[in-house]
């Protein structure tokens, strides 16, 4: 089964940021999703650059997307926003 960028985008409507409770969908926080095969390459802005739940947003987006059929592998880059984008 091939997964699209949408697929990925619906999966991660439920991963909450784990300090502000909120989806990182609803936050913005999903910058770049690209998909080649079996591999999902996304980048994920967090909301400061020292997020000491860096690690934990890491793996909630990773568990996340591996329970999705077809979904192999993912490249995960977290960068920070800007202070307009937050």
């Amino acid at each position: 089964m091939t997964v699209a960028e949408t697929d990925v985008l619906e999966a991660l409507a439920s991963v909450e940021d784990p300090e502000l409770h909120r989806s990182i969908i609803e936050l913005d926080m999903v910058r770049r999703v690209s998909v080649s095969g079996s591999t999902v390459d996304i980048e994920v802005a967090l909301t400061v650059a020292g997020c000491p739940l860096r690690g934990e947003i890491d793996r909630r987006v990773r568990a996340r997307l591996a329970e999705l059929d077809g979904v192999d592998e993912v490249n995960l880059e977290l960068t920070v926003m800007s202070d307009e984008q937050r």
